[in-house]
């Protein structure tokens, strides 16, 4: 094992030059600012004044943006009267990210709480320097890994310096499960898994997974994802304003869509708008193809009046289809460490809960081609009607939850669409339900699942920060 661990930081070394050059040249494509990026090489132009006054520091590391906001719940907790009145002082909270667009999220979203206690950098490389720069910095006392990756020399640096750590919402595909068998990939990761206290896992065959690759207490919990709510506080006005604008029309919305899908909508909208006065809205999961989505939706239909968010506000009274394209970042000002990522900019986390508090029906994007599809539990919440494609694999084991509650409560406000030709006909018979705009047995039956996810990671959490 340590001989494999040897090679691996061996290539590292070797390929350093390239990797290094490599990564700020793309970060920098991305307009990214250098003290941003020295953040990956364990360098750190500015520190918050985390004081060594003996309350612990808790990491907790997501690689993008999805997992970032599943850690959410976990760094309230951390923060909240609860944890401290469970015996031990409340900690200080990191959290790492691979991604600048996901540091900047998560700079948006954590605004509230101090700068000195609660804090967001982008991760090392898995360079041993970096790494070791890192764990110089921030002498973080336990850490808490979401979903799926792995980084060998961190995840070993931990446990050499006593941080422990564990691995949530643990995921891995059958893909990665098989590259993970290969002979030097297997001795790798047998020599990492072990590092981790437990691993709680989204699914059953996920723990069977982590357990032939040689973690130890591994167990299966409820998806961390259906605890995960939205921070952004909705002015009742805006919403009004927002409906008031839709009117008499018949509304729905596409959130989350990926390249291909706008089309897709485009002609569901034309076969609807035959026998309804529609709106259709569209909310891209990266805005920066906005212009393409527009010459996209001509091509369908020259004659559909296209507006967008950016420019007009609310949707005239002759829009057909409305495209939210806020950014995340706005309003950051010229602050070097809020400043927007434009490559691959993500709507923002306000901009989709007005939707979802304004329209009765959701589709969610993703899920038409192959990504795997989007959370559909904050629309859901919000007390929406919720319509997914027949690819919706990252979300399987929220799916059949989901799918199995809403049975036991007789309702339907869940619908699975077996192929793109069928959404039209579900969505004709979504919105002939009328244009009720919130469903509270909907949303009731989302925060009871919130409530028992939430209760067991809470449980994990103080278990291994008290260890």
């Amino acid at each position: 094992m340590a001989g494999v661990v040897g090679v691996y930081r061996g290539l590292w070394r070797v390929a350093w030059p390239l990797a290094r050059w490599w990564v700020v040249r793309k970060d920098t494509r991305r307009c990214v600012d250098l003290v941003t990026i020295s953040e990956r090489f364990g360098e750190y132009a500015r520190r918050p004044a985390m004081a060594r006054d003996g309350r612990p520091t808790v990491w907790i590391h997501g690689a993008s943006v999805g997992e970032c906001l599943s850690a959410l719940p976990l760094i309230d907790y951390y923060r909240s009267d609860q944890c401290a009145r469970a015996g031990h002082k409340r900690p200080r909270v990191l959290v790492s990210t691979s991604t600048p667009t996901a540091r900047a999220v998560m700079l948006q979203r954590l605004n509230h709480y101090p700068e000195d206690q609660v804090h967001c950098v982008l991760a090392p490389l898995d360079h041993p320097a970096c790494v070791g720069r890192f764990f110089d910095h921030w002498h973080p006392t336990v850490g808490i890994w979401i979903e799926s990756e792995l980084w060998p020399n961190l995840i070993l640096e931990a446990s050499r310096r006593g941080t422990r750590i564990a691995l949530m919402n643990a995921r891995m595909s059958p893909r990665s499960f098989h590259r993970w068998q290969w002979p030097f990939a297997y001795s790798l990761i047998r020599s990492v898994l072990p590092k981790f206290t437990f691993v709680a896992c989204q699914t059953n065959a996920i723990v069977e997974r982590f357990t032939a690759l040689g973690a130890r207490n591994v167990e299966q919990l409820l998806n961390l994802k259906l605890a995960t709510r939205s921070t952004s506080v909705i002015a009742d006005t805006d919403v009004a304003n927002f409906r008031d604008a839709i009117g008499s029309r018949r509304c729905w919305a596409a959130v989350s869509t990926h390249d291909g899908e706008e089309a897709l909508m485009a002609r569901v909208h034309a076969e609807l708008a035959h026998s309804h006065q529609l709106l259709t809205i569209i909310v891209p999961r990266h805005t920066n193809r906005t212009d393409a989505i527009i010459e996209e939706l001509y091509r369908v239909n020259p004659s559909l009046v296209v507006c967008r968010r950016s420019v007009d506000r609310v949707p005239a009274a002759n829009c057909n289809i409305f495209i939210c394209d806020t950014m995340v970042g706005a309003g950051c000002g010229n602050d070097p460490h809020k400043r927007p990522i434009r490559a691959h900019d993500v709507v923002c986390q306000g901009e989709t809960e007005l939707i979802f508090q304004s329209v009765g029906l959701v589709v969610m994007g993703g899920s038409f081609g192959h990504r795997g599809g989007h959370n559909p539990i904050e629309p859901l919440r919000a007390g929406c009607q919720v319509i997914v494609g027949p690819h919706m694999d990252n979300f399987d084991d929220i799916m059949n939850i989901l799918e199995a509650k809403q049975r036991d409560m007789n309702i339907t406000a869940l619908r699975r669409v077996a192929a793109a030709d069928e959404l039209s006909a579900h969505v004709t018979q979504a919105l002939s339900f009328g244009s009720c705009y919130a469903s509270t047995t909907t949303t009731e039956m989302v925060e009871r699942l919130a409530a028992q996810a939430l209760a067991q990671y809470q449980q994990k959490a103080q278990q291994l920060l008290l260890q």
